[in-house]
């Protein structure tokens, strides 16, 4: 199915570059640069730095799973428009590189490469570290401030006030987890690896993500583990985990917690920033573990 998507895209790339030699203008009919992002929480970055100066669109929709989406023919024009793509990498987006080669697109900021070094292979959810998403912000911003020098300082102080505050989500965590009594968080999808780290915890998940849903099996080793760990909650992500959660529920007697990957919102969401969604996750972590507060 992914490969017959991928060919509709490819014919549908060639049909725009029939319809004109000529090379599309990169802004928007406002005369403002155009950032185009695979998913949810980059355009939150993006908007926070662009402010008024740019446009930015998400190009996964509400409700869509970050590991699961793919553009239709019609996002083709969006990304051709762009003046700045931002991608995660790490296997999440395997539609990107053929499509912007194809596009001709150089101005691409792609997350996995700016964390070189630092992320593993099999777990793209780099977003969700404080650490990381404020390098990432950092690169935007370079990025913005080469495309639209004339509007550098504008950009800057922006950037300087969104890292401060993820700065002091960043402390906030430090201070909650300098005196807990348990350092493991059990998921029920494995998303908060970077984040766990980040803190010395450790995470346990039900699903690494990869798989279409779990298995009695992977339930039953899971919960033995939650129960001798004496452990009270497991996390799940409101958005996406709620059939998940419904499953382990039916057999064994266990409180749920929300806890947003990020990886898209829905309706209900909507209109919530990145640095929301983090401040209230680690609220409902201050609740499961305490602290020295």
């Amino acid at each position: 199915m992914k490969r017959i998507v991928m060919l509709v895209l490819i014919f549908t790339l060639f049909a725009l570059s029939g319809c004109s030699n000529a090379r599309t203008a990169s802004t928007t009919e406002s005369g403002k640069p155009l950032i185009v992002t695979s998913i949810y929480p980059y355009g939150e970055l993006a908007r926070e730095i662009a402010g008024e100066k740019a446009e930015v669109t998400v190009l996964a929709p509400p409700g869509a799973d970050a590991h699961d989406f793919e553009p239709k023919p019609s996002d083709l024009f969006t990304l051709r428009k762009a003046d700045l793509i931002i991608l995660n990498g790490g296997g999440l987006e395997p539609w990107a590189r053929k499509i912007i080669k194809l596009l001709g697109k150089d101005k691409v900021i792609e997350a996995e490469k700016i964390l070189e070094g630092k992320v593993k292979k099999d777990d793209p959810h780099y977003w969700l570290s404080l650490i990381f998403a404020r390098q990432i912000a950092k690169a935007i911003k370079d990025n913005l401030v080469t495309l639209d020098p004339e509007n550098k300082s504008y950009y800057e102080e922006n950037y300087r006030k969104l890292a401060d505050k993820l700065y002091e989500l960043h402390l906030a965590m430090v201070d909650l987890t300098s005196d807990i009594k348990s350092r493991k968080i059990f998921t029920l999808h494995r998303a908060f690896g970077y984040f766990a780290a980040d803190y010395g915890l450790q995470e346990i998940s039900l699903m690494s993500g990869k798989e279409a849903e779990a298995t009695i099996g992977d339930i039953e080793k899971f919960m033995k583990e939650f129960s001798a760990e004496d452990a009270e909650y497991v996390f799940f992500d409101p958005v996406f985990g709620k059939k998940v959660a419904e499953k382990v529920g039916e057999n064994y007697r266990v409180k749920f917690m929300p806890l947003y990957t990020l990886e898209g919102v829905d309706e209900t969401l909507k209109g919530k920033s990145y640095l929301e969604l983090m401040q209230e996750n680690i609220e409902t972590l201050r609740l499961v573990l305490g602290g020295d507060d």
